[in-house]
């Protein structure tokens, strides 16, 4: 999806063996949408993400992605161990059932869902199911 530069970077710090993996592969992030610079040490700056991971906990995306770089080799390549880590992150940032909002939200909502050209999340869960006239009656107790 579309990726956002942020006015300020946020600064991400990491645990040291995941600061490794990452440092030195922080420019396979950016085709993803994902812009970020290794400070030193530990720190990372995230300059730009996809707007789906607007409100993302950074801290935890960049060990995510760490730790599938840590697998890099393995039987799954890393672009697809990227595309799984970022679904997974953007697919939790989600609105979650039982979620209350607000009229303005739920309408932003069903207006963003026409948008979507896909009928399931990445983890295979239907974004959105057809319902037949006929079953919303029988449910009612219409028919």
């Amino acid at each position: 999806g579309p990726s956002q530069r942020l006015l300020v970077p946020r600064l991400v710090d990491l645990p040291p063996g995941r600061a490794r993996l990452l440092a030195a592969r922080v420019d396979r992030l950016l085709p993803y949408g994902l812009e970020v610079s290794h400070l030193g040490g530990a720190t990372f700056a995230v300059q730009s993400l996809p707007t789906a991971l607007a409100d993302a906990d950074l801290a935890a995306l960049l060990a995510d992605v760490a730790d599938e770089l840590a697998e890099e080799g393995g039987p799954v390549s890393l672009i697809e161990r990227l595309d799984l880590a970022l679904a997974t992150r953007a697919c939790h940032t989600s609105v979650r059932a039982g979620q209350l909002l607000d009229e303005r939200e739920m309408r932003a909502l069903l207006a963003s869902l026409d948008e979507v050209d896909f009928s399931v999340c990445a983890h295979g869960r239907p974004v959105a199911i057809r319902v037949s006239t006929a079953e919303l009656e029988r449910r009612f107790h219409r028919a």
